[in-house]
């Protein structure tokens, strides 16, 4: 199949998860713009862009480091989606 980074998918992040993305936050916009904590559902999933995920969090994962989000997500495909076997 085919995915676009622009598709959504789901996550269950960690606790650490939530601090390392409150952390890096600050860290960029020095309290000039407000925190706001990614949006969760009551089972805690928050949505994101592919790419987003990976710019949020990929500077923060390493083997062997804490997680910062659970390792099964969720694909979210447009119904306009291709449906192709990967290559």
């Amino acid at each position: 199949m085919q995915f676009n980074v622009n598709y959504l998918v789901r996550v269950q992040l960690t606790q650490e998860g939530r601090t390392y993305h409150q952390k890096r936050h600050v860290e960029m916009f020095q309290n000039l713009i407000p925190y706001r904590p990614p949006e969760e559902d009551t089972e805690g999933w928050s949505r994101w862009h592919l790419w987003e995920l990976m710019q949020q969090f990929g500077p923060g994962m390493a083997m062997g480091c804490p997680l910062l989000f659970h390792t099964v997500i969720d694909l979210e495909l447009p119904n306009d989606a291709p449906n192709q076997e990967a290559k």
